[in-house]
C-alpha cells in the first residue's frame, strides 16, 4: 500500500493533479475490497452462528447437555487456550411450568410444553 501524498507532494510536482486523482482512485479501490472483505466476513459469521444454534438445541433437546455445562465448557475451553475472550453466558429462560432451562430463543419448554415468551431470565 502506497502512503498517501502530502500537500507538498502535489504543489512540488507539476503532474501533481493526476497523482491526486490516482491516490484517490487506489483509496477508493482499498475500500471497496474491504467492503467485500467485511462483508464475507459477515456471511461466515452469520453461518457459524446457525450452525452452533443448531448444534446447542439438538444437544439441548437429546438431553445430552444443558446451558449449565455449555458455560462451564466455554470457560475451561477459554483459559486452557488462553483465549480470554470474556466469555459471557449465553442467555438463558426458566421454564415457567416445570422450571428447566433453555438456551433463550427456544419458545416453548422441549420438557413441558410451556410457553417461554415473557418468561424471566435465568442465572
Amino acid at each position: 500500500m502506497k502512503p498517501v501524498l502530502s500537500l507538498l507532494d502535489i504543489l512540488v510536482d507539476d503532474s501533481g493533479v493526476y497523482r491526486l486523482k490516482e491516490a484517490v482512485r487506489e483509496n477508493e479501490e482499498q475500500i471497496n475490497t474491504h467492503s467485500q472483505d467485511l462483508q464475507r466476513l459477515q456471511a461466515e459469521v452469520a453461518k457459524l452462528r446457525l450452525v452452533l444454534t443448531s448444534l446447542a438445541e439438538i444437544l439441548q433437546e437429546s438431553n445430552l447437555v444443558n446451558p449449565a455445562q455449555v458455560i462451564a465448557k466455554m470457560q475451561e475451553i477459554d483459559q486452557r487456550e488462553k483465549l480470554h475472550v470474556g466469555v459471557n453466558p449465553p442467555e438463558t429462560i426458566d421454564c415457567p411450568g416445570c422450571h428447566h432451562q433453555h438456551l433463550a430463543g427456544f419458545t416453548r419448554c422441549i420438557y413441558c410444553g410451556e410457553s417461554l415468551i415473557g418468561s424471566a431470565t435465568g442465572d
